[in-house]
């Protein structure tokens, strides 16, 4: 395949999952274009950006020029809204990638693959226990979730037009983007500083029936690089993959790390909402960042502090066999322990994260 000829559009570019896929399409060789509402405020060096509306027809054929270059779209957007149902969420998020997917049909006559990011919530991973190890081949769960009117309305529009596509469901995303709203290495990294400046031991501020439950996540690099085999690789035309770390872990286990690391006295689990929490020590977050030149001042920019505490707060194992994608040739891991430790050194180095010498 000639990769000057590849072209992707990437919705949701400034997203933690749609920078990390864009960074390894570009260090393959491909041509990226990311579609943002706004200009980032750190660009990715190569990505070309589109300003236009994923909600708006109108503006996805007015600001995106010249629509037959484009091969492949990545989808990675989400939007979530304040004080929504579960059921507003859904039909939002369900109508913002029909939009796009109708407007593709028509407008990019050169279309071959569309990569739609999807989650572990496609099995019910947020209505409370599932069946685990999920499987790609897993009944739908009952009720409303987007996830299944996207992926409905990707494959008919493929069996229309003559596209592949391919749903990736990770969990919990890792890594260094500092403006992802749903990245917790920020966000749990960010509560275990401002404990160590309080001079608090570190406690687990989740369900204490969570701190030893069954989790899993996805290191961010992990998934740019399964971002681009399955965009390109024709075994994963027309399949859904569970990509995560490959292992499993318990919160337990990450607390000792962070504890280590930061030469603080583990606590005993003591569950507090982290929203507050953030709002309350607001200012001292604030004198670190200005003591250290970090990146972010403001504590509340750091992500979304509600998600922060859902996560640490499911007592219910949270696990997806990987096989599936292993046998269809991704056999990328990682060890979850070491990604935690490692990119906490990392956000400290890349003054997201204060340091304590």
């Amino acid at each position: 395949m000639n990769r000057s000829n590849i072209h992707v559009l990437v919705a949701g570019v400034t997203g933690i999952a749609g920078s990390y896929i864009s960074k390894h399409l570009l260090d393959a060789g491909y041509q990226v274009s990311g579609i943002a509402r706004r200009a980032p405020a750190d660009p990715i060096d190569g990505v070309r950006y589109l300003q236009a509306d994923l909600d708006d027809a109108a503006s996805l054929q007015s600001n995106i020029d010249n629509p037959g270059q484009y091969t492949h779209i990545v989808y990675a957007g989400f939007a979530a809204r304040e004080g929504a149902s579960w059921s507003e969420v859904s039909d939002w998020n369900a109508t913002l990638f029909r939009t796009l997917i109708d407007w593709a049909q028509t407008a990019l006559p050169n279309l071959q693959r569309v990569l739609l990011m999807q989650g572990q919530k496609y099995y019910g991973s947020h209505l409370g226990p599932f069946r685990t190890p999920s499987r790609e081949s897993d009944a739908r769960h009952e009720g409303q979730n987007f996830y299944f009117d996207q992926q409905d309305d990707l494959s008919d529009a493929a069996a229309r037009c003559g596209w592949s596509w391919t749903a990736l469901r990770p969990h919990i995303v890792c890594g260094l983007n500092l403006r992802a709203s749903m990245n917790p290495l920020v966000l749990i990294g960010a509560y275990a500083s401002v404990c160590k400046a309080l001079g608090e031991p570190l406690t687990f501020p989740g369900k204490p029936t969570a701190y030893d439950t069954l989790y899993q996540a996805t290191d961010a690099d992990l998934l740019g690089r399964a971002g681009v085999w399955s965009l390109l690789d024709d075994n994963a035309a027309n399949q859904a993959y569970n990509i995560t770390n490959g292992d499993l872990f318990r919160w337990r286990h990450v607390w000792e790390i962070l504890a280590a690391k930061l030469n603080m006295p583990l606590g005993e689990p003591d569950q507090r909402a982290l929203a507050p929490f953030s709002v309350e020590h607001a200012d001292l977050w604030s004198t670190l960042a200005r003591s250290q030149n970090l990146l972010e001042p403001d504590i509340h920019n750091l992500g979304d502090w509600t998600f922060a505490n859902y996560i640490i707060s499911c007592d219910w194992d949270i696990a997806a066999s990987t096989v599936k994608a292993r046998l269809d040739g991704f056999s990328d891991c990682r060890d979850s322990l070491e990604m935690w430790s490692t990119r906490l050194d990392e956000m400290q180095h890349s003054r997201i994260l204060p340091r304590f010498d």
